[in-house]
């Protein structure tokens, strides 16, 4: 049996998306809308959403706590047209737009911290199964000197005995 995790986050951050929000105190419904005119509908402890008026079940319901209302991540981003990109390396999760390319040009090579930033902001991708490890707080990342193309991602281990 696999288990299924959902990540619910403040809708506020959807904005970063160039998603808007508005909340509707009456219906107690939270309206979410692209820059594509599509429009998600979602009632707080209800599993049934709507996207341009049509019914869609949510696997797990949006919640609302302490005066925030939270949305499963994966059902909004992927409701408005976006991907989204879980890494188990650095227990990330990326949401792309699907109009998103990287645009290699405007990468200065010689400009090595700009160049790193983007390299550690892409996600890595493995063809192989990685080693979960249950927190990464002791990720650093170490760039040969003078290059911007690779580095390592390092991880602390600890053993408890």
């Amino acid at each position: 049996m696999k288990l299924m995790l959902s990540l619910l986050i403040p809708i506020r951050t959807l904005t970063s998306l160039g998603l808007s929000n508005s909340w509707d105190a009456n219906s107690r419904t939270v309206t979410i809308k692209n820059t594509s005119g599509d429009v998600l509908t979602i009632t707080p402890e209800s599993n049934i959403a709507y996207k341009n008026g049509k019914r869609i079940e949510m696997s797990v319901p949006a919640q609302s706590k302490h005066g925030r209302v939270l949305v499963p991540i994966r059902f909004v981003s992927e409701s408005m047209g976006y991907q989204m990109h879980y890494e188990t390396i650095r227990n990330i999760i990326f949401v792309i737009s699907s109009e998103h390319t990287l645009n290699t040009d405007v990468l200065d090579p010689s400009d090595l911290v700009s160049a790193r930033k983007a390299a550690i902001s892409l996600p890595i991708v493995a063809d192989f199964k990685t080693i979960g490890f249950a927190t990464r707080r002791d990720v650093t990342y170490r760039f040969p000197e003078g290059k911007a193309d690779m580095y390592e991602l390092m991880m602390a281990l600890r053993i408890l005995l």
